[in-house]
């Protein structure tokens, strides 16, 4: 074991195949001897692609991670339907229909931009308390609520008639299952996700990915503030170290946005994630407060 693995921060791997997101992260666990490891976003066990992976005290910042936007490399097969929505299902309904790459083409185009998606039964989502898929798994279908996603961009790769590729960007909680099978209903000819790769994970490609399986992880570590790349931060003077740390507020100028939150430095040393509340606007300063505590 490396010994750099005790250090807190992120890794991004590469899952394979026929693995669940809950086999990478255990893996890394026990191999690694981490004892606090979580992803940023699951990829079911047939799909493939970038992982996001918290060590030690960066899982406290999964839920900040959860947010970004992913890319995915998927394969749409026609004339299929599943009742899981991607080509390791049951087959429930077949078609010889076969779409034109115009029509096709037509119908991506109305699937780009904001639009409702209804979460599969095959997922993680919850149902007083139980997750879909155990609802699914005893022959179970109930109502979900269609919720509000974005489609940023989705191309063609490339098309034979029976297959599309299609590249896809997107925003968090997009179901690229439920894409492929929607554009199928669509097109009416029905269609299944039959290949899934995640390409990018927030500012995160597979270029910057190794093997999950990977002996020197160690080397491709990314500090926990620069995992957070995306806020701004405040340096605030060492005395107040200990006042941080032990959960008080501090006051600082009237320059930052209340509500939002901010990588909190004491000197050069990184303490956690702050949020800015309580503006006095009549004297000119506001306060922070750490609400992730990172050291």
């Amino acid at each position: 074991m490396d010994s750099k693995l005790k250090f807190d921060g992120i890794v991004n791997v590469i899952k394979p195949p026929h693995m669940t997101s809950h086999d990478v992260v255990n893996h890394i666990r026990k191999t690694h001897n981490i004892s606090k490891v979580g992803h940023t976003g699951t990829l079911d066990p047939m799909a493939c692609g970038l992982m996001t992976i918290c060590l030690g005290k960066a899982t406290k910042i999964s839920e900040f991670l959860l947010s970004e936007d992913k890319a995915y490399r998927a394969e749409v097969t026609f004339g299929i339907k599943t009742d899981t929505q991607d080509i390791w299902g049951n087959i429930i309904k077949r078609s010889h229909e076969i779409p034109d790459e115009k029509e096709l083409l037509k119908v991506m185009k109305s699937f780009t931009g904001k639009i409702l998606q209804k979460p599969p039964m095959y997922s993680a989502v919850r149902h007083k308390g139980k997750k879909l898929y155990e609802l699914a798994r005893e022959g179970k279908t109930v109502e979900r609520k269609s919720r509000e996603v974005e489609i940023k961009s989705l191309e063609l790769i490339s098309f034979d008639g029976s297959k599309a590729t299609v590249d896809v960007h997107c925003t968090k909680g997009t179901y690229i299952r439920t894409l492929c099978e929607d554009i199928g209903e669509s097109l009416g000819c029905g269609g299944t996700m039959s290949f899934l790769l995640r390409l990018e994970s927030g500012p995160y490609s597979l270029a910057d990915a190794v093997p999950f399986n990977n002996e020197n992880l160690a080397d491709k570590i990314i500090r926990t503030d620069k995992a957070l790349y995306y806020f701004k931060e405040i340096h605030l003077d060492e005395s107040l170290h200990m006042r941080l740390f032990n959960g008080n507020s501090v006051k600082i100028p009237l320059e930052y946005e209340e509500g939002d939150f901010y990588k909190i430095y004491s000197g050069h040393n990184f303490l956690g994630i702050g949020k800015v509340f309580s503006i006095d606007r009549k004297n000119k300063f506001e306060f922070v407060k750490i609400v992730k505590l990172l050291v």
